[in-house]
This record gives C-alpha cells, sequence and structure tokens, in this order.
C-alpha cells in the first residue's frame, strides 16, 4: 500500500479521501477474510451436524446395529447375524467406509446402499457381470448420497478408533442409564482381552472371516476355470483398495 505525504494540516473530508484511494485493493481482501472466518466458525458446526445425522442413519435408517453392533464392534444386536467386523478397529479411510456403504463389500454379507450400484461401474470399476455370485446383496433401504455421507462421517469420527467400548459410551448412544450398559466398565482398559491374545494364526483367520462373513470355501475352491478367473479379478481390485489382505494360501479381510 502506497503512503501519500502532504504538507500542512490535512482536512477531515481530505483525510477520508486519502483513505478510501486504496480501499478498491483492500475491501476484497477483508471480504475474503470476512468469509473465511464466517466458514471456520461454522465448519465445526456443519460436521457435527453431519455426525448427529449419520447417528440417526446408523440407528434406524440403515440398521448398521443388526450386523456391525449398536458400538462397532462387531457384536451383531440381530438375532440371525453371526456379527460383522469391528468398525472401531477399521484401517479404513473416511472415503472408503463411504465407498464401502454405498457399493458393499463382495463377496460378503456387508450390502450396498446405492440402489443403482453395479448397473454402471460406480462401484470398483466393476459391474454386476463382473462380479457374478460375489456381487454385494441391495440393502432393504436406500440412501441417499448426503445420508451416505453423513453415514460414513459418523463412523469415521464416532466410532472408528473409539477402543473398547465403555459405559459412558452407551449411555451416550442410548440416552439413558440402565441395565444395557451397566455390563461395560466405566474406563477402556487398553489391555487386549487373554482370549485374543492365546489365538492361534489359522484361529485368528478363521474368527476375522467369521465377523466379515466371508465366503472363504467359494473363493479359495472355484467351481470352474471361468469362475476362478472372475474370482482373481474380483480380490486384485479388492486388495488394491485395501478390502482384503492376500498372503500365501490365505484370504483375509482388511481391518
Amino acid at each position: 500500500m502506497q503512503i501519500l505525504q502532504t504538507e500542512g494540516p490535512i482536512s477531515r473530508n481530505h483525510q477520508k479521501r486519502l483513505a478510501w484511494k486504496p480501499a478498491g485493493r483492500i475491501v476484497p481482501t477483508l471480504v475474503t477474510a470476512v468469509m473465511l472466518t464466517a466458514f471456520l466458525a461454522t465448519a465445526p458446526a456443519a460436521v457435527a451436524q453431519d455426525v448427529a445425522s449419520g447417528e440417526r442413519i446408523w440407528k434406524s435408517k440403515a440398521g448398521c446395529p443388526q450386523c456391525h453392533g449398536w458400538a462397532g464392534d462387531g457384536l451383531a444386536s440381530g438375532f440371525h447375524n453371526q456379527g460383522a467386523p469391528s468398525l472401531r478397529e477399521t484401517q479404513l479411510t473416511r472415503d472408503q467406509i463411504r465407498e464401502t456403504i454405498q457399493c458393499g463389500r463382495p463377496g460378503t454379507q456387508m450390502p450396498h446402499f446405492d440402489r443403482f450400484a453395479y448397473t454402471d461401474k460406480r462401484c470398483y470399476d466393476m459391474t454386476a457381470a463382473d462380479l457374478g455370485d460375489l456381487e454385494p446383496i441391495r440393502a432393504a433401504t436406500t440412501l441417499q448420497p448426503f445420508e451416505i455421507d453423513a453415514a460414513a462421517d459418523y463412523v469415521a469420527t464416532k466410532v472408528k478408533g473409539a477402543g473398547p467400548v465403555t459405559r459412558a459410551q452407551c449411555v451416550e448412544f442410548f440416552g439413558q442409564t440402565g441395565a444395557v450398559c451397566d455390563k461395560y466398565p466405566e474406563r477402556a482398559s487398553a489391555a487386549r482381552p487373554e482370549e485374543e491374545k492365546k489365538l492361534s494364526g489359522h484361529r485368528k483367520a478363521a474368527a476375522l472371516f467369521r465377523r466379515a462373513g466371508l465366503r472363504r470355501q467359494p473363493r479359495l475352491n472355484p467351481a470352474s476355470q471361468a469362475e476362478h478367473e472372475q474370482q482373481g479379478r474380483v480380490l486384485q481390485i479388492l486388495h488394491s483398495r485395501r478390502l482384503v489382505q492376500q498372503v500365501p494360501g490365505r484370504i483375509v479381510p482388511a481391518d
């Protein structure tokens, strides 16, 4: 900004004119700064609103607790399901979580909530014809893109990395105290359960498959060469997206 020098006293009107001269260059910057400040002030509230909306979708519309449990720890609330992977321990990013909600997980019981999934290549760059029997089922409820975003925000913010379930988290979720929450400790323990430590490698893999609902046998023993090649392409894509881990002689679902 250029500073103008004058001789003698300056009138108030002249001061106003001098002060106004650079305003054309300063005003846009000030407006931008004000808008940025307002955005930064409202952004946390907007994110919190998305997370709250995602929690409502998780609880009711999508019915996630039926498979993942209310806490996302893989202890299913439904009597007909063996449970799903623990989302509290997942290593998936927020975008990968969103993709899984939208597209499901091929070869598992995780359904897709996008009604048009696999009608084109929006999901994993694959169609129903590419997946064959590995195509995820369609969820009973369809979620709109903004609802999928909100559900992914909730899982990524409130569930992922939350550690062992505590009584406080239970009370926060259900909104009241009661017997359902009394079984949880007041504080999370850093120690892993002893039975988990004692599991051997192959038993850990079996536990992962049961929690993920993976159809392991069809994958490892395809009925035909065509099915073998098809499943190979599917697994390659899933592995590239870190949805499964491939180790010699085994296919293990990613955490």
